[in-house]
């Protein structure tokens, strides 16, 4: 870093210094210079004093803060003990300085809209159609979000909302139905208070339930989170995908596919396929009769994808797979017996 020399009088537009100024100006810079650190060149600032001093000023650290004041997000949230009830006013994405006290801050926030945080069924007034689909599908998106990363280990696999007069029913489906409830209910009231606080419920307006999935060889998510969790375990690949595949047979499952995609072995990336059984790719009868997921594995070579699909059979009832028959299905009915008498 280094500091510009002084203009010679000729070159000055401005009134010239005497001796005693020009000695309190050189250890003046003599001691900016060493309170200086070297982080990158910044264009020279003019000073009133007609001398140019060329020295970095970069810009304070900001941080976003959406409307409700938050710095952070609740997927950062494991165990929330006492959640504050009040809330900073302004704008939509002003900027802070982190010297500033966040003493008032609520610990809940976003990271994935930049839009003040509504509820399905908070009044905003006439929205038009296209707004309503958007705001519902964020909303989804986020708590699906949300409850994906905070009960991964409890065999999170789906959730599904219902808006009513009265309130919001949120139903979490989860293979360990014990572990999502926490002891005397604490966890589900956890959860309960970070998504009220997160999207601005009153007290009372929110409900949540915990659905078991009965099988848990015919859900995608499940699988994929346990197939996750074998491979951070450093078991093999082909080990682990067998066994998932094993499982989800025995489960009375027509098919299922697994693939895994990334450095398995080596610097060199490469995806590797397991199938089994009946699966169909194509056609709207894929919708209703596939059951898919896709997770990530964070492991010490790079980022492993790994994807399962499962082809779930026919359920008269709805419970364990749709109701209607695949549209290339033909039953054949047997013929009726015509006796001699008719």
């Amino acid at each position: 870093m280094q500091l510009a020399s002084l203009p010679s009088p000729c070159h000055c537009d401005g009134p010239l210094l005497d001796a005693s100024h020009q000695a309190n100006l050189v250890s003046f810079t003599r001691l900016f210079r060493a309170h200086l650190s070297p982080v990158r060149p910044a264009p020279a600032y003019t000073c009133g004093m007609h001398f140019h001093l060329l020295f970095p000023l970069p810009p304070p650290p900001l941080t976003f803060c959406n409307v409700a004041g938050n710095a952070t997000h609740p997927l950062a949230l494991r165990h929330v003990q006492r959640l504050p009830t009040h809330t900073l006013s302004f704008p939509a994405l002003t900027t802070r300085n982190p010297v500033e006290s966040f003493s008032s801050v609520s610990p809940v926030g976003s990271s994935f809209t930049n839009i003040p945080p509504h509820p399905p069924d908070a009044k905003m007034g006439p929205l038009s159609k296209k707004r309503m689909i958007i705001r519902d599908g964020v909303f989804y998106a986020e708590l699906f979000e949300f409850l994906k990363r905070e009960l991964a280990e409890e065999g999170f696999s789906g959730v599904s909302y219902h808006v009513t007069t009265l309130r919001t029913e949120i139903v979490i489906k989860a293979t360990k139905t014990r572990e999502v409830l926490g002891v005397n209910g604490r966890r589900i009231r956890e959860l309960t208070a970070c998504i009220q606080q997160r999207f601005n419920y009153k007290e009372g307006k929110l409900q949540l339930y915990v659905e078991r999935v009965e099988v848990r060889g015919l859900s995608a998510m499940a699988q994929v989170e346990s197939l996750r969790f074998k491979l951070l375990s450093n078991l093999q690949v082909r080990r682990a995908a067998m066994g998932i595949i094993r499982y989800v047979m025995e489960s009375g499952a027509k098919g299922c596919e697994v693939t895994v995609g990334g450095k398995i072995k080596g610097q060199r990336a490469k995806s590797m396929t397991f199938r089994d059984g009946y699966m169909i790719k194509s056609g709207t009868a894929h919708k209703s009769f596939v059951d898919s997921a896709c997770r990530h594995c964070y492991m010490r070579a790079g980022c492993i994808g790994v994807k399962v699909k499962i082809m779930l059979p026919g359920d008269s009832t709805g419970r364990n797979g749709p109701s209607e028959p695949l549209p290339d299905v033909i039953t054949v009915i047997e013929p009726k017996q015509i006796t001699a008498s008719e």
